[in-house]
Formats: structure tokens, C-alpha cells, sequence
């Protein structure tokens, strides 16, 4: 014997709720494909910037660690990392590693220009003021690259010469 389904016409509100959800995952979608056009992180273009500027074999210091580690990556060099007190491509999350203040960052600044010849480069993750701008005889802003989608994505790069 042959069943026969029933056809049931959905109501005006299924159909409604069916395509306003379909319109709402179109355009989260569409906004979802744009955001990938946007980086995560601006180390590429700052290690580019780096060297184009023949700076790549300079003394470089990164703070914090984790917001720097990927310009190292791309320069395929290591830099200082002050949250360490290490020299290093990647970030090592062990006992040594510490949060660092901006007094201590301008006094190890100060330690490793004393043992440096010219200035020092410094790539941070936010705008900053140096402290203790007596210990520095300069301090300029090369440049900074901003529109990372992640905050901590964004980064500084700063010119320091020290006092002797």
C-alpha cells in the first residue's frame, strides 16, 4: 500500500525566520571573509620596514617577548628579550621569564648600551615614554605600524642612544 505524505504549507513566520536567519549568516559571513584581508599582527610589515632600512643586524630589544617573537621569526634572527633578560627567536615560558616595568626596561636599556657601539632598537607593542630620559641622549620613534586586529599586534620601533 502506498502512504501518501501530506503536503503542509509552512506558515508566513517560518518562512520569515528561515530567510532573516539565512541573511544574518550571509552577512556574518561576508564580514568574517573581509576580516581575513586584516593581520593579525604587524611583525611582517615591521621586519620588512627593518630591512629596507639595513637595520636588520642591528641590537635589537623586544618587549614583551611574546608581541616581538614573531619580527625575530622574520628577520630569521634572535633578538633580546627584556622580559628574560635572553637572547632568543621564540618565547620561552619558564621561571627566568618576569613582567618587566618601565623604570626596569630604561635601566636594562641603559645596561645594554653601555656595551654597545651606537645606538640600540627597541620594538614594543604600545606607544611609550621612556622614564628616565636623563640615562638617554636620544630617544626617536622610527616608525610604528598600527592596524593589526589584535591590539597587542601593533608595534613601535624606537631609536635609542644612551649615555656612556
Amino acid at each position: 500500500m502506498w502512504m501518501v505524505a501530506q503536503q503542509v504549507r509552512p506558515s508566513v513566520w517560518r518562512v520569515a525566520c528561515f530567510y532573516l536567519l539565512v541573511c544574518i549568516n550571509g552577512i556574518f559571513g561576508i564580514r568574517a571573509i573581509g576580516a581575513e584581508f586584516i593581520p593579525y599582527s604587524e611583525a611582517k610589515n615591521a621586519a620588512a620596514w627593518i630591512v629596507a632600512h639595513d637595520l636588520r643586524n642591528a641590537t635589537w630589544v623586544g618587549t614583551p617577548d611574546y608581541a616581538t617573537s614573531a619580527v625575530a621569526g622574520y628577520l630569521r634572527r634572535p633578538m633580546y628579550y627584556a622580559e628574560c633578560n635572553c637572547v632568543g627567536t621564540f618565547v620561552r615560558w619558564n621561571a627566568q621569564r618576569h613582567e618587566i616595568g618601565a623604570e626596569e626596561l630604561d635601566v636594562l636599556l641603559k645596561r645594554i648600551a653601555a656595551t654597545q657601539q651606537g645606538p640600540i632598537y627597541i620594538i614594543t607593542n604600545q606607544p611609550r615614554d621612556f622614564l628616565a630620559a636623563d640615562l638617554f641622549v636620544s630617544v626617536i620613534m622610527l616608525a610604528e605600524f598600527t592596524g593589526a586586529r589584535l591590539p597587542d599586534g601593533n608595534l613601535y620601533l624606537y631609536r635609542i642612544q644612551a649615555q656612556k
